[in-house]
């Protein structure tokens, strides 16, 4: 479940960026084989049919890479069977947040790889991203709440959920204040940052869905 939502959140994400048409084809087959991949682990893990689907768009997708128009559409129709797929788990809201969370913090690390090959790109891209990442961070942290993820019985997991969850709260806001910085190494910081937001994202979703239930799917 987890798996299939980053792959839905990231597929979602590199196809509105490829929408923007300010990266080349490298991104989109670096994003679109990454979300593929995800995807695929999880539809093994999930056995679910409809997960297949979005495996099939999204290496659609990244084989059009050169032709941005259609690559873009495959991307983002790649997540919507995936949504759909982890929505069997997690229900619809959690899917969507959870997608939302993960594909936007992994893309800002993604992303950022192309502004230190090419600093000449508006980094407008990666605020943007941004935002989306630490918005989709308050929505999954709480559906997780008013699922009583602190009534756990679990004390360490809950603590160390929140503390997860302050801490990529903390990253992404620095993420943006260094991107702030007109500065080449500033989206170097920027960058090296959000590798750090990216794990401690992947614990809040899954130790979160964790402490809820035990026996979720990866």
């Amino acid at each position: 479940m987890i798996l299939v939502m980053w792959a839905a959140g990231l597929a979602a994400v590199a196809g509105t960026v490829t929408w923007w048409r300010i990266v080349g084809p490298g991104f989109v087959w670096l994003a679109g084989a990454v979300a593929a991949a995800l995807a695929v682990g999880g539809a093994f893990a999930s056995e679910g049919r409809i997960a297949w689907i979005g495996v099939g768009l999204a290496v659609a997708g990244t084989i059009a890479a050169k032709r941005p128009g259609i690559a873009a559409i495959l991307l983002v129709a790649a997540a919507v069977p995936l949504v759909i797929a982890a929505a069997e788990d997690a229900g619809f809201l959690s899917a969507v947040a959870g997608a939302a969370f993960l594909g936007g913090v992994s893309s800002v690390m993604l992303l950022g790889h192309w502004y230190l090959v090419d600093p000449r790109l508006p980094r407008w891209a990666l605020f943007r991203l941004d935002v989306v990442a630490a918005i989709a961070l308050v929505g999954e942290v709480g559906l997780l709440l008013l699922d009583d993820v602190l009534g756990g019985d679990d004390t360490l997991f809950v603590v160390t959920f929140a503390v997860l969850s302050l801490a990529t709260l903390a990253l992404l806001a620095a993420v943006w204040f260094a991107l702030g910085e007109p500065s080449y190494p500033a989206v170097m910081a920027a960058t090296g940052l959000s590798y750090l937001a990216v794990l401690t994202a992947i614990g809040v979703s899954v130790v979160g869905r964790a402490i809820l239930d035990p026996t979720t799917p990866l």
